[in-house]
């Protein structure tokens, strides 16, 4: 063998020792970081933003009760692991004796197409039987009291600030 042949070779070999999946995240480690988004969402979170455009505030109140063990859901929509239960509140403008909706939802994790984290929620009524499509959507957790979230499809500039209340 050449020596061009030999340096060929070994160039090779190290591009591909440098491709492996130790990059990759793990069952385990992303069943941890859902475990810890689970609990860091426990609670009432409030969330809102102006818009100059429409000349009104828009405000979503959610209350997050993650069950004690994820369940297996099947609906028509498909099947999905739920985390726990959610009550949607949105509203404009200070008005939430009338609301645009109140839901209550199943919420499950997800990962987007470029790798972001993404929450869905199932509206559901009594006995958790999903009776609404995918509300799916990007979650940035800014800190351990709050977060940005916007609907999937949409830019970042159009997520609303969540703090815990």
């Amino acid at each position: 063998m050449t020596m061009k042949k030999i340096l060929t070779l070994a160039v090779a070999a190290l591009l591909f020792a440098g491709c492996s999946s130790d990059d990759e995240p793990t069952i385990e480690n992303k069943e941890k970081d859902v475990a810890a988004l689970v609990s860091m969402l426990d609670g009432d979170f409030y969330g809102e933003r102006y818009s100059s455009v429409l000349n009104y505030t828009e405000h979503e109140d959610i209350t997050f009760h993650p069950f004690a063990q994820p369940r297996e859901n099947v609906s028509y929509f498909g099947t999905f692991t739920a985390y726990g239960l959610a009550t949607v509140i949105r509203y404009v403008n200070d008005r939430k004796d009338t609301p645009s909706y109140a839901k209550s939802c199943l919420y499950t994790f997800g990962t987007g197409t470029r790798n972001e984290q993404t929450i869905s929620f199932y509206e559901c009524v009594e006995g958790w039987e999903v009776r609404n499509k995918e509300d799916r959507r990007i979650i940035v957790v800014e800190s351990a009291n709050s977060f940005k979230m916007h609907h999937y499809g949409e830019t970042a500039d159009n997520a609303l600030t969540y703090s815990r209340k």
